[in-house]
């Protein structure tokens, strides 16, 4: 059994809606599919098989988030990701290339609402 691990962030400071509304679309389109979850305030852990997983995230982008995009952020990770033991970190795709200027979420946030 693999397990994701799904966080959801708001971006849109303007318009007030509910986190929970959402929370709520990822257990009930667990429990149409059959996979187990556990729920918290800003999202969920869903766990199944790989390719159940798959699909879930497919049909909730598609049916769900596809046209919250303006609203929230999803953030889905392995929380046994570490188990293909890295060493380090992975390789550029060109030479001198750095992550120095990309921002980190918590400043992009900070940055938007000011």
């Amino acid at each position: 059994m693999d397990r994701l691990k799904i966080t959801l962030y708001p971006v849109d400071f303007e318009t007030p809606f509910s986190l929970g509304d959402f929370v709520m679309s990822i257990a009930i389109l667990a429990e149409e599919m059959g996979l187990g979850y556990t729920l918290n305030p800003s999202g969920a852990a869903v766990e199944g098989t790989s390719p159940d997983l798959l699909v879930f995230l497919k049909r909730l982008k598609n049916e769900t988030f596809g046209m919250l995009v303006d609203k929230i952020v999803m953030v889905v990770s392995y929380p046994d990701e570490n188990r293909f033991n890295r060493t380090g970190p992975g390789k550029y795709i060109r030479e001198g290339v750095s992550t120095d200027r990309i921002p980190t979420l918590k400043k992009t946030v900070i940055d938007m609402i000011g």
